[in-house]
């Protein structure tokens, strides 16, 4: 139990700061992630009781947040479609790692001008996968083709929602479009 509160007393102390800052700076969502039972919720309701904005605190253990999560709390059809692929990606990630086939990671990628591609696999710590996730076809996304020419992932997709004039799967400059999505997620 000693061991307990000498943790939390250290991620209050160092944790606190850097996830706030981070919070403050991005906007974003902050995700903490550690082993069960070393203090996540205790550091995330501090955290909000630092916060008076409208911040949300969600645990993924509990059903009711985790729909919440994916379904009611985000009411943009794009943000929410986004949401459902990063969950099927960090799933893939975490079993590819599970079976041994490498250290597969979830990242995004953005440069100070701002380009950025929704999802990047890694693995081992190299550009593996590239995915852009589309709420409506538009063709291929120039961030995507960008990227997709100065990392050289080894795939380069575009999932879309909602398919277009392409109803299908086509490629340009080595990144592939996907329609609709629930296709690519089948497999």
């Amino acid at each position: 139990m000693t061991k307990l509160w000498v943790y939390m007393d250290l991620a209050m102390r160092y944790l606190t700061p850097e996830i706030s800052r981070f919070l403050a700076e991005e906007k974003k969502m902050a995700f903490v992630a550690s082993p069960r039972q070393v203090g996540k919720t205790t550091l995330a309701k501090h955290l909000l009781s630092l916060d008076a904005s409208d911040a949300f605190y969600f645990n993924w253990d509990i059903q009711s947040h985790r729909k919440a999560i994916i379904f009611s709390v985000i009411e943009d059809p794009g943000s929410r479609f986004e949401n459902l692929v990063a969950l099927h990606l960090r799933k893939l990630c975490d079993a590819w790692t599970d079976w041994g086939y490498g250290d597969f990671a979830l990242q995004y990628v953005r440069d100070r001008e701002k380009r950025e591609v929704d999802f990047l696999i890694t693995e081992n710590r190299r550009p593996h996968t590239m995915v852009e996730a589309k709420l409506t076809e538009g063709g291929i996304d120039p961030n995507l083709k960008y990227f997709h020419d100065r990392l050289k992932p080894a795939y380069s997709v575009q999932l879309v929602r909602t398919p277009g004039k392409n109803k299908g799967r086509f490629a340009s400059g080595g990144v592939f479009s996907v329609h609709p999505t629930n296709a690519y997620f089948a497999k």
